[in-house]
């Protein structure tokens, strides 16, 4: 049906995705790109999934789809919430002049909870 095509209809889109490069454990390179990573999978999944789900069921289209994917919103709370997010922890790590050693104490004990954060295996 023309009328309800739109202007992107056409569209491909490409994304080169970074960090496949095989970075070293534990860097702040690599946390980034992970966080990256996730924060997209989250918009893919908002905006493919669940979005155009609920946009069929407001048209009053059947839509007899489930997909199940995993929120991933708690990992990227995780890494970047504003208080307590492993990135402004570390920034006030660095800010006070603290140590690694300082920084994964205070992870521990403010994430000790959290289901997300694993300690590695020495």
């Amino acid at each position: 049906n023309n009328a309800v095509r739109h202007a992107t209809d056409g569209f491909i889109g490409i994304l080169d995705m970074f960090g496949f490069e095989e970075p070293k454990p534990s860097q702040l390179e690599h946390l980034c790109i992970n966080l990256c990573a996730e924060t997209m999978q989250h918009f893919f999944n908002t905006h493919i999934f669940k979005s155009s789900i609920e946009s069929c069921r407001d048209e009053g289209i059947h839509c007899d789809v489930e997909v199940d994917y995993v929120d991933n919103v708690p990992c990227i709370d995780l890494i970047s919430s504003l208080r307590t997010g492993l990135l402004s922890m570390l920034d006030v790590e660095c800010s006070i002049r603290g140590s690694s050693e300082s920084y994964i104490a205070k992870v521990k004990a403010q994430h000790r909870h959290n289901p997300r954060l694993i300690e590695p295996k020495p």
